[in-house]
């Protein structure tokens, strides 16, 4: 979802951008991605003027989302977010294909009957390694049922995908949060899950303060 402009960079160092049929001027700093290449997880070209992508210096984020880490260099110097304003249909689609995905590795059925579930610690979430030890597992809010079966079925059930990265094998997630009509997606550490709803709210004001009259 790379970010891609009206124009280019302007004198006050602003992009123009047009947006799910609005006009906003982003500075150029948070606008980056749309020069960038997609080495970023979940990141790719810019398919419709309903979809974006951005970066927010940490230390901001941190003045406004308790707990959040305010790095200074690094990789953790921006939280990598996008936005997309899908439709209806959309909408609908994305929620079965969620429902259909994965269903023998939330009940340990088939060649995953050795999932395995793991506690993050400090919080409510619970990891689901499909594979016991593997690099990559997600997230839930609450163990499968096995018995019932439709734990799936609920809203907020699997909220995030992680991997492992780098020599210090940092564990890192993206997820997707509906604000309004909007879905953000973001690419954050897992201990930083819990706070998903006010990093999301967090990214969706911001835009909203870039939003300008088409034309000006």
């Amino acid at each position: 979802m790379l970010l891609a402009s009206c124009g280019g960079t302007a004198a006050d160092g602003t992009r123009l951008v047009r947006l799910a049929g609005d006009c906003y001027r982003i500075p150029a700093w948070n606008a980056m991605p749309m020069d960038a290449a997609p080495v970023w997880p979940g990141f790719g070209g810019r398919e419709s003027e309903r979809s974006a992508s951005l970066r927010f210096l940490s230390s901001e984020v941190a003045r406004s989302v308790p707990d959040y880490p305010a790095a200074r260099t690094g990789a953790g110097r921006a939280l990598l977010a996008g936005i997309f304003f899908p439709t209806q249909e959309e909408r609908t689609q994305q929620k079965a294909n969620k429902q259909r995905a994965h269903h023998d590795i939330w009940y340990a059925l088939g060649d995953y009957q050795a999932r395995a579930l793991e506690p993050i610690p400090d919080t409510a979430l619970i990891r689901v390694f499909p594979l016991a030890g593997g690099n990559t597992w997600m997230v839930v809010t609450r163990p499968p049922d096995t018995e019932r079966r439709d734990t799936h079925l609920q809203d907020d059930f699997w909220i995030a995908n992680c991997h492992y990265v780098g020599t210090q094998r940092a564990r890192t997630c993206s997820l997707d949060v509906d604000v309004d009509v909007a879905s953000i997606s973001l690419h954050v550490a897992e201990a930083q899950l819990p706070m998903r709803h006010e990093l999301a709210r967090y990214v969706s004001k911001r835009i909203e303060s870039w939003q300008v009259r088409c034309g000006s």
